[in-house]
């Protein structure tokens, strides 16, 4: 999560697998040997001094000592950013001032360890370029990406589908619409096996590609709540993690969406199951990014629906044991009435005409005259613990 408005700067390590140098102990371990044409002489033996870039676990080695590098940096700025990732730093802090007293310190923690930076990479000003997106003051959108246009084999269906998944955080593509595309990996396994664009599968590429260079997600602000809505387009559960503030243009700004996948572990699974399993993903999404849970989660009903749909979800023991002594601060979808079209709400959710038993529950719904708390909090026996006001048809109910 990237503060909104926090100026930034970015740094490219050059060659910084070849400048890692290896301990004169550990450069054995590092050996190879080159042989001779027929046998002519005795093979060269010869050992790598630095890092070799084609060995498994390089990466790994190389994270550990940029990170290394940057202990001090960090420490000695607690209030700033930093992300890396290989040879890529991105840095930023509140304030304009607090960057340029860093970059002097940043740039003399990596030369002490002997890492170079390569001037002509270094980023002070927007827009900043940083692991395939286009960093802007409030925004951060995807760059151009060339897709593949002929699909013949099974392996470049997965390749192009893997491409789109990466993009889909950033786009807000739903399940539905890239069913065309999903559904070229069903059938024949073997990656050699013949694999064809249909015209439903080139028009969704063309979405794909327009979404690319229209669609954008937005800086955190930290002043504002970070909240989870999930939502229901086609009848395929999608979660958004954004902020909401009515005193924005656009009141909702979407930092990133969440997808459940394509293809359900089960062969028939319920809706609310479904949705379940969102909350789930997108609570751990949120640990992810910002270390803490959201604020508020938004659900798609109404209010004469939300009770039978959360004692449905909670029977889900995956539900259960995710917020195992903790409390889930709900909403309902009807307590804001300014919101986008992007939202699409299960309002109305189908139920069946003929009569089921139902077990017994806890949770109790009365009138009670007193002042309204939003959001609510239900616990995991399923009982609102605090009293909040939802709208059914154009009146106030109370929910204790």
């Amino acid at each position: 999560m990237l503060p909104a408005d926090w100026p930034v700067l970015i740094v490219d390590l050059k060659d910084c697998f070849f400048t890692i140098p290896l301990h004169p102990d550990d450069r054995p371990k590092f050996a190879f040997t080159v042989p001779t044409i027929n046998n002519a002489e005795p093979a060269q033996r010869y050992q790598w001094r630095v890092l070799p870039q084609g060995m498994r676990n390089s990466p790994m080695l190389c994270q550990w000592y940029v990170a290394r590098a940057l202990s001090g940096v960090r420490k000695q700025f607690p209030d700033a950013h930093f992300y890396h990732y290989m040879d890529d730093i991105l840095v930023a802090t509140p304030t304009q001032e607090e960057l340029l007293r860093l970059q002097p310190q940043l740039l003399n923690a990596l030369h002490s360890h002997g890492l170079q930076v390569a001037p002509e990479k270094v980023q002070q000003q927007p827009p900043w370029k940083y692991l395939g997106v286009k960093i802007l003051e409030w925004t951060i959108r995807h760059q151009e990406v060339q897709f593949v246009q002929s699909v013949k084999t099974l392996n470049d269906a997965q390749k192009l589908v893997g491409v789109i998944t990466w993009l889909r955080p950033y786009l807000g593509l739903t399940t539905a619409q890239l069913s065309p595309l999903f559904e070229l990996l069903k059938g024949d396994t073997d990656l050699k096996s013949p694999r064809e664009l249909t015209p439903e599968a080139h028009k969704v590429l063309e979405e794909v590609q327009q979404a690319v260079s229209a669609c954008q997600v937005y800086r955190i602000e930290p002043s504002i709540d970070v909240t989870v809505f999930i939502t229901t387009p086609d009848l395929h559960p999608t979660g958004i993690i954004g902020q909401w503030n009515d005193d924005w243009t656009d009141p909702l700004h979407v930092l990133e969406w969440v997808f459940l996948p394509h293809q359900p572990h089960k062969t028939a699974t319920a809706l609310f199951e479904l949705i379940a399993r969102l909350i789930i993903k997108c609570r751990q999404r949120c640990l992810q990014l910002m270390g803490a849970d959201p604020s508020k989660i938004i659900l798609p009903f109404r209010g004469r629906n939300l009770i039978g749909a959360m004692r449905t979800m909670f029977r889900c023991k995956v539900l259960s044991r995710a917020f195992q002594g903790r409390s889930l601060i709900i909403c309902l979808a009807t307590s804001y009435c300014k919101w986008p079209k992007i939202l699409n709400f299960l309002y109305d959710p189908k139920i069946a005409k003929s009569q089921c038993k139902v077990p017994p529950s806890s949770l109790t719904v009365r009138a009670k005259q007193e002042k309204p708390l939003l959001p609510g909090r239900m616990d995991l026996s399923g009982r609102f613990w605090k009293t909040w006001k939802t709208m059914r048809m154009g009146q106030p109910n109370w929910l204790n």
